[in-house]
Parts: structure tokens; sequence; C-alpha cells
């Protein structure tokens, strides 16, 4: 006789325990982005030639089609030297393939040993 009530307990129960996990996890969400905003700005606050920001991408604009939640930190630079004032840094990608020479650490053959260097074999 109370078996059905029994079967009818669990999903409810699973479905509080997963109602539960998905608002903590928008406050978990919230309470990063509000601490990696103060990083940024005690950043921003440490070198005032550089401005870093935060911007939340919408879903249809993101770089990535896998992802549901999406942030990019732009980086300014604000150096009135520089010829384009609030000109911005490149990605790390851009910066390492726009290099035009391309310096390899030296193999362990070209080396040669200083003249004062004990070279034990």
């Amino acid at each position: 006789m109370w078996c059905p009530l029994l079967l009818l307990l669990i999903p409810t129960a699973l479905s509080f325990w997963t109602s539960k996990r998905r608002s903590t996890l928008i406050i978990k969400i919230k309470e990063f982005e509000s601490a990696l905003k103060k990083t940024l700005y005690d950043y921003t606050a440490t070198d005032q030639s550089i401005k870093w920001s935060l911007q939340r991408v919408p879903i249809d604009e993101a770089p990535c089609t896998s992802v549901r939640f999406c942030l990019v930190i732009h980086i300014t630079e604000l150096d009135p030297e520089m010829a384009y004032v609030g000109e911005e840094l490149p990605s790390y990608q851009t910066a390492l393939l726009n290099t035009a020479t391309t310096f390899h650490p030296p193999s362990y053959h070209e080396l040669t040993a200083p003249p004062h260097a004990v070279v034990v074999s």
C-alpha cells in the first residue's frame, strides 16, 4: 500500500535536489564574476598604464560554440606616448603568431663551454 507513495517520493526528492543545485550555481557564478571584477579593478589600480575590463559575451556571439557562459577580458594600454591612445594589446595567440623572428633555444651540441668552466664527461 505504501510502495506507490515511496515511488513518488524518490523523483520528488531528486527534483528538489536538482533545483537547489541549479540555484546555488547561479549564486556561485555571480560571486565569481564579482570577485573577478574586483581583481581586474585592483590590477588597473596597481598599473595605471593598463586598463583591465570584463565583458559578458552573448551566447550567439561566443567564439566557441560549446560554451554556455562566456566572459571576455579586455586589456587596453593607456600609454600617451603610443601612436594610438587606448590601443588594445593583442591576444596571447596573436602575439605569438605575429613574431617575425622566432628564436628557438639552441641545442646542447651547439653550445660552447666558457673557458673557465669545468666539463665533466
